[in-house]
């Protein structure tokens, strides 16, 4: 399950250097508040500048899918006028954590497009990564700091089932499991061994 990396690795860092060599990612808490929409990063960090002054810092959340690849969403948060940084997004996957790579740039009123790297050679993981952005496609188009005149929300629920069980069935055709230092895909942030695999 692609999840927040539950350590920095080698691998994820020279991938965010790649992305953003200026910026080092780092770990913040996500502190969901009240009056905010789930996954509506962009709107929300609006509200929380009109209401609480501070900051909005604009980059990538670092997503993994251990041994396939790494995957860069478009994000932004919160920095405080004492200069803490803040996630007070809410969450439906029950993510509590989120690594976030800064990038010298300002919002420039829509999402940049995600971004995958491959951790592995295989032909297959192309079709994967394929319908991944489809997935994202259809998520995005039910945001509206990610929507484009072409797009039409809310998102088609039932498509996105259809194409996550395809997902699932690539995933076993390439013999992908849950290995024991993966996270746990109950997202407790726990490595499988310790948690759900024991």
């Amino acid at each position: 399950m692609l999840q927040t990396p539950l350590v920095i690795s080698d691998v994820v860092r020279v991938a965010c250097h790649d992305f953003s060599p200026n910026h080092e990612p780092v770990y913040i808490d996500i502190t969901p508040e009240t009056g905010l929409v789930a996954n509506h990063c962009f709107p929300n960090i609006a509200t929380k500048l009109a209401r609480d002054g501070g900051e909005a810092l604009f980059g990538w959340a670092v997503y993994l899918l251990p041994r396939l690849w790494i995957e860069f969403q478009s994000h932004t948060v919160w920095k405080s006028p004492s200069g803490t940084l803040f996630d007070p997004t809410p969450r439906h996957d029950g993510e509590k954590v989120v690594l976030f790579l800064q990038i010298d740039e300002e919002y420039p009123g829509q999402a940049k497009e995600t971004q995958m790297v491959l951790l592995t050679e295989d032909a297959r993981l192309d079709q994967a990564i394929e319908i991944q952005k489809k997935i994202n496609k259809l998520w995005a188009e039910s945001r509206p700091a990610y929507a484009t005149p072409e797009t039409k929300w809310p998102a088609k629920i039932e498509l996105i089932e259809q194409l996550d069980a395809e997902m699932q069935r690539l995933l076993n055709q390439l013999n992908y499991k849950v290995e024991r230092n993966d996270p746990c895909p109950c997202m407790s942030r726990k490595k499988y061994k310790h948690c759900c695999g024991k």
